[in-house]
Protein backbone atom coordinates (compact mmCIF):
# COMPACT_ATOMS: atom_id res chain seq x y z
CA UNK A 1 0.00 0.00 0.00
CA UNK A 2 1.27 3.39 -0.92
CA UNK A 3 1.25 6.12 1.68
CA UNK A 4 0.00 9.54 0.71
CA UNK A 5 1.01 12.79 2.23
CA UNK A 6 -1.83 14.81 3.80
CA UNK A 7 -2.09 17.20 0.81
CA UNK A 8 -2.36 14.35 -1.72
CA UNK A 9 -4.85 12.54 0.50
CA UNK A 10 -6.96 15.72 0.73
CA UNK A 11 -6.93 16.15 -3.07
CA UNK A 12 -7.95 12.51 -3.61
CA UNK A 13 -10.79 12.81 -1.10
CA UNK A 14 -11.91 16.06 -2.68
CA UNK A 15 -11.96 14.47 -6.15
CA UNK A 16 -13.91 11.49 -4.84
CA UNK A 17 -16.42 13.86 -3.26
CA UNK A 18 -16.71 15.81 -6.52
CA UNK A 19 -17.18 12.58 -8.46
CA UNK A 20 -19.91 11.45 -6.09
CA UNK A 21 -21.50 14.91 -6.32
CA UNK A 22 -21.55 14.63 -10.11
CA UNK A 23 -23.16 11.19 -9.95
CA UNK A 24 -25.66 12.42 -7.36
CA UNK A 25 -26.47 15.45 -9.53
CA UNK A 26 -26.93 13.24 -12.60
CA UNK A 27 -29.21 10.89 -10.65
CA UNK A 28 -31.19 13.89 -9.42
CA UNK A 29 -31.47 15.28 -12.96
CA UNK A 30 -32.65 11.95 -14.37
CA UNK A 31 -35.12 11.56 -11.53
CA UNK A 32 -36.53 15.04 -12.16
CA UNK A 33 -36.90 14.21 -15.84
CA UNK A 34 -38.57 10.91 -15.00
CA UNK A 35 -35.80 8.87 -16.58
CA UNK A 36 -33.95 7.60 -13.58
CA UNK A 37 -32.16 4.32 -14.23
CA UNK A 38 -32.96 3.37 -10.64
CA UNK A 39 -36.62 4.43 -10.83
CA UNK A 40 -39.15 1.92 -9.47
CA UNK A 41 -40.16 -0.77 -11.98
CA UNK A 42 -37.46 0.53 -14.33
CA UNK A 43 -39.90 3.05 -15.85
CA UNK A 44 -38.30 4.93 -18.72
CA UNK A 45 -39.65 7.82 -20.77
CA UNK A 46 -39.03 7.55 -24.48
CA UNK A 47 -38.72 10.66 -26.66
CA UNK A 48 -40.41 9.51 -29.87
CA UNK A 49 -38.88 11.05 -33.01
CA UNK A 50 -41.37 12.72 -35.36
CA UNK A 51 -41.38 13.90 -38.97
CA UNK A 52 -43.96 16.31 -40.33
CA UNK A 53 -44.52 16.88 -44.04
CA UNK A 54 -47.06 18.92 -45.96
CA UNK A 55 -48.50 18.79 -49.44
CA UNK A 56 -51.44 20.51 -51.16
CA UNK A 57 -54.09 18.32 -49.57
CA UNK A 58 -52.63 17.00 -46.28
CA UNK A 59 -50.23 17.23 -43.43
CA UNK A 60 -48.45 13.92 -42.74
CA UNK A 61 -47.11 13.11 -39.29
CA UNK A 62 -44.83 10.10 -38.82
CA UNK A 63 -43.80 8.99 -35.32
CA UNK A 64 -41.01 6.41 -34.89
CA UNK A 65 -42.01 3.88 -32.22
CA UNK A 66 -39.57 0.96 -32.45
CA UNK A 67 -40.63 -2.04 -30.39
CA UNK A 68 -44.15 -0.72 -29.81
CA UNK A 69 -47.28 -2.51 -31.04
CA UNK A 70 -50.49 -0.97 -32.29
CA UNK A 71 -52.16 -1.96 -28.99
CA UNK A 72 -49.51 -0.01 -27.02
CA UNK A 73 -50.39 3.33 -28.68
CA UNK A 74 -53.36 5.64 -28.02
CA UNK A 75 -54.36 8.72 -30.01
CA UNK A 76 -56.76 11.36 -28.71
CA UNK A 77 -58.02 14.32 -30.71
CA UNK A 78 -59.72 17.22 -28.95
CA UNK A 79 -60.48 20.40 -30.87
CA UNK A 80 -57.14 21.33 -32.46
CA UNK A 81 -54.90 19.23 -30.20
CA UNK A 82 -53.78 15.68 -30.91
CA UNK A 83 -52.18 13.59 -28.15
CA UNK A 84 -50.21 10.45 -28.90
CA UNK A 85 -49.35 8.28 -25.91
CA UNK A 86 -47.96 4.83 -25.47
CA UNK A 87 -46.59 2.37 -22.99
CA UNK A 88 -44.66 -0.83 -23.59
CA UNK A 89 -44.06 -3.38 -20.85
CA UNK A 90 -41.39 -6.05 -20.87
CA UNK A 91 -40.29 -8.59 -18.30
CA UNK A 92 -36.89 -10.18 -18.10
CA UNK A 93 -36.59 -12.67 -15.25
CA UNK A 94 -37.47 -10.83 -12.06
CA UNK A 95 -37.15 -7.37 -13.61
CA UNK A 96 -39.96 -5.40 -15.20
CA UNK A 97 -39.33 -2.62 -17.67
CA UNK A 98 -41.84 0.03 -18.74
CA UNK A 99 -41.22 2.34 -21.71
CA UNK A 100 -43.57 5.34 -21.90
CA UNK A 101 -43.92 8.20 -24.38
CA UNK A 102 -46.23 11.17 -24.69
CA UNK A 103 -46.36 13.66 -27.58
CA UNK A 104 -48.89 16.50 -27.97
CA UNK A 105 -49.33 18.56 -31.13
CA UNK A 106 -51.41 21.67 -31.78
CA UNK A 107 -52.91 21.30 -35.24
CA UNK A 108 -53.18 24.12 -37.76
CA UNK A 109 -56.67 25.61 -38.09
CA UNK A 110 -57.04 24.27 -41.63
CA UNK A 111 -56.99 20.57 -40.57
CA UNK A 112 -60.26 18.70 -41.13
CA UNK A 113 -60.36 16.93 -37.75
CA UNK A 114 -63.32 14.75 -38.81
CA UNK A 115 -61.21 13.01 -41.48
CA UNK A 116 -57.94 12.33 -39.58
CA UNK A 117 -56.62 8.80 -40.21
CA UNK A 118 -53.90 6.76 -38.47
CA UNK A 119 -51.90 3.73 -39.57
CA UNK A 120 -49.28 1.72 -37.69
CA UNK A 121 -46.77 -0.39 -39.59
CA UNK A 122 -43.22 -1.61 -38.87
CA UNK A 123 -42.88 0.53 -35.73
CA UNK A 124 -43.97 3.74 -37.46
CA UNK A 125 -47.23 5.51 -36.64
CA UNK A 126 -48.41 7.61 -39.58
CA UNK A 127 -51.20 10.16 -39.28
CA UNK A 128 -52.89 11.67 -42.30
CA UNK A 129 -54.24 15.11 -41.41
CA UNK A 130 -56.39 16.31 -44.34
CA UNK A 131 -56.66 20.03 -44.97
CA UNK A 132 -60.01 21.75 -45.22
CA UNK A 133 -60.73 22.65 -48.82
CA UNK A 134 -59.76 26.25 -49.37
CA UNK A 135 -62.57 28.60 -50.22
CA UNK A 136 -62.52 29.27 -53.93
CA UNK A 137 -62.22 32.84 -55.05
CA UNK A 138 -65.24 34.25 -56.81
CA UNK A 139 -65.34 37.16 -59.16
CA UNK A 140 -67.33 40.18 -58.04
CA UNK A 141 -69.05 42.09 -60.78
CA UNK A 142 -68.62 45.84 -60.71
CA UNK A 143 -71.97 47.59 -60.87
CA UNK A 144 -72.87 50.81 -62.53
CA UNK A 145 -74.44 53.65 -60.56
CA UNK A 146 -77.98 52.89 -61.62
CA UNK A 147 -79.95 49.86 -60.62
CA UNK A 148 -77.57 48.22 -58.15
CA UNK A 149 -77.86 47.70 -54.41
CA UNK A 150 -75.30 50.41 -53.74
CA UNK A 151 -77.45 52.91 -55.70
CA UNK A 152 -80.41 52.21 -53.40
CA UNK A 153 -78.30 52.69 -50.26
CA UNK A 154 -76.67 55.94 -51.42
CA UNK A 155 -79.88 57.49 -52.81
CA UNK A 156 -81.78 57.06 -49.52
CA UNK A 157 -79.67 59.81 -47.86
Amino acid sequence: MRLMNPLTQSIVQSRRAMTMDIFNEMEKLFTELGRSPSAPNNRTYFDAACDIAENEKNYNLAVDLPGFKKEDVHIDLKENTISIRGERRRESGDEKFVMHFDRIFTLPTNVDTERVEAQFEDGVLTLLLPKIAAAKARRIEIQTRTGGSLDKVTSSH
